[in-house]
């Protein structure tokens, strides 16, 4: 049971593989054609099967209205700004990276604390400002 939400993933992609193979992306007029009709019942079936597992997974886990609320909230948002998913990411990516070189460089001198401070005390900055603000914080702390 537990192994549905990827037969969900797997679905989804042949529905959309019927999709583009129903309609060639090349038409200057996809609306005009007509969607063949074993292309309309795969796909029938896949809504089926995405249901079915979109059930056993409420079932699996119960969800209380405060937690359904939350969830089509977010996925609201990533709806309406879906860049801003992959911003937090690349951010968090880069955080990351920083503070393994950090780390790395000043091996038992190295204290999170401070480099919390030294990423999080100009607030949001590009991170290219970022890195290079990083790397002078780990300068200054490799000489003092």
């Amino acid at each position: 049971m537990r192994q549905r939400p990827l037969v969900v993933a797997v679905a989804a992609l042949f529905l959309a593989a019927g999709a583009a193979h129903a309609v060639p992306a090349t038409d200057p007029a996809p609306a005009a054609q007509a969607v063949p009709a074993d292309a309309l019942s795969e796909s029938r079936r896949l809504n089926e099967l995405v249901e079915a597992c979109f059930e056993d997974y409420l079932r699996l886990n119960p969800v209380s209205a405060t937690s359904e609320a939350r969830r089509v909230a977010e996925t609201e948002r990533y709806m309406a700004i879906p860049g801003q998913a992959l911003a937090y990411k690349l951010g968090q990516l880069k955080i990351s990276e920083l503070r393994a070189r950090a780390e790395k460089t000043l091996g038992d001198r190295f204290d999170p604390r401070k480099f919390h401070t030294a990423v999080l005390g100009d607030g949001p900055l590009p991170l290219d400002v970022l890195e290079a603000k990083v790397d002078r914080w780990i300068a200054s702390q490799k000489g003092g």
